[in-house]
């Protein structure tokens, strides 16, 4: 698969359109189309999308399927964990796998209401 056919497959994963895509990388639906035919995508761009989704970057330039590079970057997130990084609360792992399954459109609104939750609870210093 080269790497045309993997920004078309990160963008069906996601289940997210072009315009979306642009709005990520703040380019116009026409250059991700471009992007997606001719795969000419400067390496900073492909940077963006691999934070952005929480790949590894490798996912552009490898031959493993996405999900290889989605549950690798998991097992990073659990050794962080692990290491005294942010904990993930019991529980948590089964309900963040199915906000991972959502929409992009989906997820961009639980992340309005959940944002000023957190900015509650972080003012609320007991």
């Amino acid at each position: 698969m080269d790497l045309a056919e993997r920004l078309k497959t990160l963008r069906r994963h996601f289940k997210i359109s072009q315009s979306d895509i642009g709005d990520i990388l703040s380019v116009r639906q026409q250059a991700v189309s471009h992007y997606e035919k001719s795969g000419n995508i400067d390496a900073a761009k492909l940077e963006v999308l691999a934070d952005h989704f929480g790949l590894d970057i490798k996912f552009f330039y490898e031959k493993a399927p996405l999900e290889y590079y989605l549950n690798s970057n998991r097992q990073a997130v659990r050794q962080l964990s692990a290491s005294g990084g942010p904990v993930v609360p019991a529980g948590w792992d089964s309900l963040l796998e199915r906000i991972s399954r959502l929409s992009y459109a989906n997820i961009k609104n639980i992340e309005k209401v959940i944002v000023p939750l957190v900015e509650v609870f972080e003012g609320s210093k007991e």
